[in-house]
C-alpha cells in the first residue's frame, strides 16, 4: 500500500496527472494502484467536494476556527460513500491540497509539499497540521483517530454509517456538518454496467439468473448488491417474477414494533440496531432536504421497487385484521409509496363484505347517505403509464394506486350510477389533491354508459370518528372543481379503530 500511495503521490501531485477519463460520456477514474477500478464518477462527487474544498479553505485560513471542522458524508449502505473519499484524495492531490488518508488504526497515509508520508494512527509519526483528513469509518475503524484529531486547524471528512454513534462526538466538537448522499439512478447503474463490460467484468449468460441492471429493479438502487454475486445466486428468473432461495429480509423482525417503524418513517431519523439491517433491505433513504445540514442527518425513505412493495404487501395481507391497522398508522407519513398496504386494507373492509357498508355525506349526517353492497369485486386498471381503455363492471372497486393522487380507489355501484371516490386515512385531516378527483371524473366520462345519471361522492375511509372530521375540513377548504365537473359531494365511512 505505500508503495502505491507513493506512486499516487507522484502521478498526480508532483506530475499534476489527470486522475480521471471518460468513456462514452461516462467520467470515471483512471485505474490508480490502491483506489480500485470502474469508479464512475457521480455528478454528486462534484458538489460535495465543491462544498468540502471551500469549507477546508475556511477552516485552514481562520485563526479563531468559530466555522465548521468537518464533514459527515452518509447515506444508504452500499452507495458508495467510501468511493467519494476516494474521489477527494485524488482532487485533493491534483489541486494540490494537504490530505490525509485513514482507513483503520493500523495506517494513516499523509500527502503534503514535503512528500508522502505513512504512519500508524497511533502516533508514531507528527500529526498532520492544516491538513484534509479523510477517514474511511467501517468495521475496522468507527471514528476519527485521536491523530486527526488533534490538531483544530484540520478539516476532517468522515465516510460513515448512519449509525449516530460513529460520529456523534466528535462532529459535535468540531460543529461539523452532514451530508446524506443520494440514491442511485437507473441511468448511472447502465453506466457502471457499461463501464464493467469495458474492462471485461461481466456475469456468464445464464437465462435463469437476473443482470445486475435487472436486478436494479429487484433490489433497489444500491450498486454493491446488483453486482455482487451472491444477489445474483439469491435471485432465480422465472416466469411468474422472481423466486428466491433463501429469505430475502426478515419481516416478521422489521414489522414487529409499529410504533418504532412510524417513527424511523415519519421522522427520517435512522432506525435502531435490531431494526436496522432487514429496515435498509426494504426502506432506501435518500437525503430528507438541502444538503448539508448541522443537526442530525434525516433521510427520506422509500420503497424502491415493485418486487419489495409485494412482499410487504403480501405478508400483511396474511395478517389480522387488527395488525393491518397498525401497520397502515405505521406507513401513513409515505402513503404514496404504499400503495400495496392501502389496497389490502381497501380489499379487507369493502371486498370482504358480507353485508353491506353505510356511507355517510356530510348533507346527511343523522344516518347513512347511501350503503355500498355486499360482495364487491376487485378490478384492475390498466398501468400507469398508459390507462388505455377499461371494460368497467358494476360493484367493483378500482385501486387507483399512483395514477390518481389523493385517491386510493374509486368504487362503480347502484347498477353504475354512482361513483365513490375513498382515501384512506388515519389522520382527520389532509390536503387534498384535487387533480386525482379531475382525472377520475375526465376517465369515467369517456366510458360510463349514462354519465348524467351518475351521483359523484369523495369519502374520507378512516377508523373513529376521524373520517367525519377529515370530511368536514375539507368541506371548509372545499373541494376544487372545475366549471365543467359534476358535483362530489364530501363524506366519510367509519372502520374499526
Amino acid at each position: 500500500m505505500t508503495h502505491t500511495f507513493s506512486d499516487l503521490y507522484q502521478r498526480i501531485w508532483v506530475n499534476q496527472e489527470n486522475p480521471f477519463d471518460e468513456y462514452e460520456g461516462i467520467n470515471y477514474f483512471k485505474p490508480f494502484k490502491g483506489l480500485g477500478q470502474n469508479i464512475i464518477v457521480r455528478d454528486e462527487y462534484h458538489t460535495i467536494w465543491d462544498f468540502v474544498s471551500g469549507a477546508y479553505q475556511v477552516r485552514a485560513s481562520n485563526e479563531e476556527f468559530g466555522e465548521s471542522g468537518g464533514l459527515v458524508v452518509t447515506g444508504q449502505p452500499g452507495i458508495g460513500k467510501t468511493l467519494f473519499l476516494a474521489y477527494a484524495l485524488v482532487k485533493a492531490l491534483k489541486e494540490r491540497i494537504p490530505v490525509s488518508y485513514c482507513v483503520n488504526l493500523n495506517e494513516i497515509f499523509i500527502f503534503n509539499k514535503d512528500g508522502f508520508q505513512k504512519g500508524s494512527s497511533a502516533s508514531d509519526i507528527s500529526s498532520p497540521e492544516c491538513t484534509l483528513c479523510l477517514v474511511d469509518s467501517g468495521v475496522n475503524l468507527t471514528k476519527p483517530p485521536a491523530i486527526v484529531l488533534t490538531h483544530i486547524d484540520n478539516y476532517i471528512v468522515q465516510a460513515a454509517s448512519p449509525k449516530p454513534d460513529h460520529w456523534r462526538q466528535w462532529s459535535k466538537q468540531r460543529l461539523a456538518a452532514k451530508w446524506v448522499m443520494d440514491l442511485w439512478t437507473k441511468d448511472e447503474m447502465e453506466k457502471l454496467v457499461r463501464l464493467r463490460a469495458k474492462s471485461g467484468i461481466t456475469f456468464p449468460p445464464d437465462s435463469s439468473r437476473y443482470s445486475p441492471l435487472e436486478l436494479f429493479d429487484i433490489v433497489g438502487p444500491s450498486p454493491r448488491d446488483c453486482i455482487s454475486t451472491g444477489t445474483r445466486l439469491t435471485f432465480i428468473k422465472k416466469p411468474e417474477g422472481p423466486e428466491t432461495n433463501h429469505p430475502y429480509g426478515d419481516l416478521a423482525t422489521l414489522l414487529s414494533d409499529t410504533r418504532a417503524l412510524e417513527r424511523v418513517i415519519k421522522t427520517g431519523v435512522f432506525p435502531r440496531a435490531e431494526q436496522g439491517e432487514d429496515f435498509l433491505t426494504f426502506f432506501f433513504g435518500g437525503p430528507l432536504g438541502e444538503n448539508p445540514v448541522y443537526l442530525q442527518p434525516r433521510f427520506r425513505y422509500v420503497v424502491p421497487t415493485g418486487y419489495l412493495e409485494d412482499r410487504l404487501c403480501v405478508y400483511i395481507i396474511k395478517e389480522k385484521q387488527h395488525e393491518r391497522y397498525r401497520l397502515l398508522c405505521a406507513f401513513a407519513p409515505l402513503p404514496q409509496a404504499f400503495a400495496p398496504i392501502y389496497e389490502s386494507y381497501i380489499v379487507s373492509h369493502m371486498h370482504d363484505l358480507r353485508e353491506s357498508l353505510p356511507c355517510y355525506l356530510l348533507s346527511n349526517l343523522d344516518s347513512p347517505s347511501f350503503q355500498l353492497p355486499a360482495g364487491l369485486s376487485l378490478g384492475r386498471l390498466p398501468v400507469e403509464s398508459g390507462l388505455g381503455r377499461t371494460e368497467f363492471r358494476d360493484n367493483t372497486i378500482y385501486v387507483t394506486r399512483f395514477a390518481f393522487p389523493s385517491l386510493h380507489a374509486f368504487i362503480i355501484s347502484d347498477n353504475m350510477t354512482r361513483i365513490t371516490m375513498v382515501q384512506i386515512t388515519v389522520a382527520d385531516r389532509h390536503d387534498l389533491e384535487t387533480s386525482g378527483v379531475h382525472r377520475v371524473i375526465d376517465y369515467l366520462k369517456e366510458e360510463l354508459p349514462d354519465i348524467e345519471s351518475v351521483q359523484w361522492s369523495f369519502l374520507f375511509v378512516a377508523p373513529g370518528s376521524n373520517g367525519k372530521k377529515a370530511a368536514e375540513a375539507q368541506e371548509k377548504d372545499k373541494l376544487e372543481l372545475r366549471k365543467e365537473d359534476p358535483e362530489v359531494r364530501i363524506g366519510w365511512i367509519s372502520t374499526a379503530e
